[in-house]
């Protein structure tokens, strides 16, 4: 079957799937070009209004892959290295012990042991409402290792935290212009940022909980919002926002140099730690090295938030879902994950 009559047919089966109350976005690209794209759902069911193709999503984890790659330009510049202590360039953010030995390696790989800071902001007003990195510090400088590196991957949205505030130290800039200057800007994303929630953006999708999921959560039964359970900003450790043609914008740019150099690229997707089955965590992506091509990207979940970007092989196809619905990617990125394979040398 040639690839356009895989494409076709494909298309009515993901047609079937976003009839089927699918909410959000998906695409996919063979080189710059998009081959296929569909919006569903709703974007807000408050006022009824649509997701369209330019629907702003919820990201979080998948903005990791952002924070990695301007840690990358540093080490490029000769400002940072990966085997550097934190230590060396942050201070007061890391008990002392701790910025001794844990590494810049150790936080992109989450094999530092630091924990996760995402449940104090449920209960931390001041948390709640943070705008800058450095209203984490005071609460990660409380940060115990539970394990060593040798133990595996532990996840830490905490290092990640970490990564930020050491952008922030050593350029001396604030990290979220830094991501949209030096990474945004180039890749021509000008649909993705951090914004407050008090922030007015255009198409920007409400997220929502489904009912079993959020009667589990014991906020009683039907679809609720996410906005009891997000803070008023993100981090470098997640909580930006894109739209799907935004993050094709991302890995065209990055397969094509225009972030960071081959060879760094090369090294940015080096597998380092097992994963989920199949995979291992590089700095900041998600590495797919088991049947089929190498694919590298980033997922992303939330209470209303749900996402992934893969890019298979050397950047010939790119698969983009963005989702404002808790777990609302997982059976599209499955069910194009297959199409890709196929299609895929």
């Amino acid at each position: 079957m040639t690839p356009e009559r895989a494409i076709e047919s494909f298309a009515k089966q993901i047609d079937r799937l976003v009839g089927d109350g699918f909410s959000g976005v998906v695409l996919l690209a063979r080189g710059s070009d998009v081959v296929l794209q569909r919006a569903a759902g709703e974007s807000d069911r408050g006022l009824h209004a649509q997701n369209t193709l330019d629907t702003v999503f919820g990201l979080a984890s998948m903005n990791k892959m952002f924070t990695a790659v301007a840690v990358a330009q540093l080490v490029e510049q000769g400002k940072l290295g990966y085997a550097d202590p934190v230590g060396r360039h942050l201070k007061g953010w890391l008990p002392e012990d701790l910025a001794a030995r844990v590494t810049v390696e150790q936080l992109l790989t989450h094999t530092s042991g630091l924990g996760d800071y995402l449940p104090e902001i449920e209960s931390d007003p001041k948390l709640r409402s943070a705008r800058t990195l450095a209203a984490y510090r005071d609460l990660i400088r409380r940060s115990k290792v539970e394990g060593k590196p040798e133990d595996g991957l532990r996840y830490s949205n905490t290092g990640y935290v970490v990564l930020g505030a050491l952008i922030e130290a050593i350029t001396g800039r604030d990290y979220f212009d830094f991501v949209r200057s030096e990474i945004y800007a180039p890749a021509g994303m000008t649909r993705t940022d951090s914004w407050c929630r008090d922030e007015i953006v255009e198409g920007r999708a409400v997220g929502y909980i489904p009912p079993d999921e959020a009667e589990a959560m014991g906020l009683g039964r039907g679809w609720r919002s996410n906005r009891a359970f997000e803070g008023t900003r993100g981090t470098s450790a997640g909580g930006g926002m894109s739209t799907a043609g935004d993050l094709l914008r991302f890995a065209r740019a990055l397969v094509g140099g225009k972030l960071v150099k081959r060879e760094t690229l090369a090294t940015l997707l080096k597998p380092r730690v097992p994963f989920l089955p199949g995979s291992h965590y590089a700095y900041g992506f998600v590495v797919r090295d088991g049947a089929g091509p190498r694919t590298f990207g980033h997922s992303g979940g939330f209470p209303g938030v749900a996402g992934e970007m893969r890019v298979y092989g050397d950047g010939d196809w790119t698969l983009v879902v963005l989702s404002n619905v808790s777990d609302g990617a997982g059976e599209a990125v499955g069910a194009w994950d297959e199409l890709v394979r196929r299609l895929a040398p």
